[in-house]
């Protein structure tokens, strides 16, 4: 009775809270996986940051689901595989991104709030690695128990706020009023209006494929060479990379893996350019260490495995990329052309599967 009182207060509370604050209750979304649907996907790509800005199958005949987030591990790959497995055909393409830092990305222990990017509604609860289910009842499902402390704490900082602006007001100087002047008339000359230019299209057309696989590279600036150099600090000194999540890491991926072959799907693994001056400032072996060497262990089903670092014309064109390890909107439709091609030539996907639209 004492708990059935003390809920009710919590809900009226909760209720009176959410009108003084104009704050709606949202359901949180996917509680369950999510459901089949008719025509499912063909090809479904998994990654992290370098994956969601690198591929791109819009302009492609093939259904294709992309999965990719930032930051995103093979543990959360696997998780994002199982929430969508109704949807994924049998016989799909699973591509598996393993970008430079893939192995090396420590994995969040059961105490950090790492999974709490995962409670917007992408997963089912579910299928989030380490949650901590009573974070998740409160936040999500329950954020009534927490109404109480939520509206006294924003109630505190009204207060503080309304109070600082009344100190402020108190000791602020008048400002002298402008002078008054008669300003001299400007005579009106009539112009033609400019028209807007339009948005260039995303992406590329396969001429403009073509044409990129075919020119000479565009050089780094200075502002990309520094990019490089931040990026190389953030792998090495960040503290959220290390060669001491190397097996673990190997564990989550043979994991998705094997998950892919019992539902009959198809991985294959490729690694998505990063540019030259990245490469040049990094460690030399460092892909060997902390890629290739950790494939090679892999080696389940003797899968194939698409390496994009190896092509300079990619990798020395500074114009494909945002910054020295993303591509741009334009530069992922170069690789994503060359992927699909490969997965054509290698029996993956039909050749109508090459029907870009232009």
């Amino acid at each position: 009775m004492i708990i059935l009182i003390a809920l009710v207060l919590s809900v009226g509370l909760d209720s009176l809270y959410r009108k003084a604050y104009k704050i709606d209750y949202k359901w949180p979304e996917n509680i369950l996986i999510a459901p089949g649907i008719a025509e499912k996907y063909d090809l479904v790509a998994l990654g992290n940051s370098h994956s969601q800005s690198g591929l791109v199958f819009d302009g492609y005949t093939t259904k294709s689901l992309h999965l990719a987030s930032v930051a995103q591990s093979f543990e959360y790959d696997l998780a994002m595989l199982k929430m969508h497995s109704k949807q994924i055909k049998k016989n799909a393409v699973i591509i598996i991104n393993v970008s430079p830092l893939s192995f090396s990305q420590n994995k969040p222990k059961k105490d950090d709030d790492a999974n709490m990017n995962y409670y917007d509604g992408r997963l089912s609860p579910f299928l989030i690695p380490h949650l901590k289910i009573a974070e998740y009842l409160q936040i999500q499902i329950m954020p009534f128990v927490r109404s109480g402390y939520l509206w006294r704490e924003r109630h505190a900082k009204s207060v503080g706020d309304i109070a600082m602006e009344t100190f402020i007001k108190q000791w602020e100087k008048p400002k002298p009023l402008p002078e008054i002047f008669q300003p001299t008339p400007v005579p009106v000359l009539e112009t033609t209006p400019i028209q807007p230019t339009p948005s260039p299209k995303a992406g590329m057309t396969i001429d403009e494929i073509k044409a990129e696989l075919k020119d000479p590279p565009t050089p780094p600036d200075k502002d990309f060479t520094d990019s490089a150099h931040f990026i190389v600090n953030k792998w090495f000194n960040s503290g959220g990379f290390s060669v001491e999540s190397f097996d673990e890491n190997k564990k989550d991926l043979k994991k998705i893996i094997n998950y892919c072959l019992k539902n009959n799907w198809r991985p294959v693994l490729i690694t998505l350019p990063i540019s030259q001056v990245l490469l040049d400032n990094l460690d030399p072996g460092y892909m060997k260490e902390y890629v290739y060497d950790n494939v090679r262990e892999i080696d389940v089903e003797k899968l194939d495995y698409f390496d994009f670092t190896l092509n300079p014309q990619l990798i020395k064109n500074s114009n494909l990329f945002s910054n020295s390890d993303h591509l741009n909107t334009r530069g992922a439709a170069v690789p994503s052309h060359l992927l699909i091609q490969e997965l054509i030539k290698a029996g993956y996907l039909p050749r109508d599967a090459d029907g870009y639209e232009d």
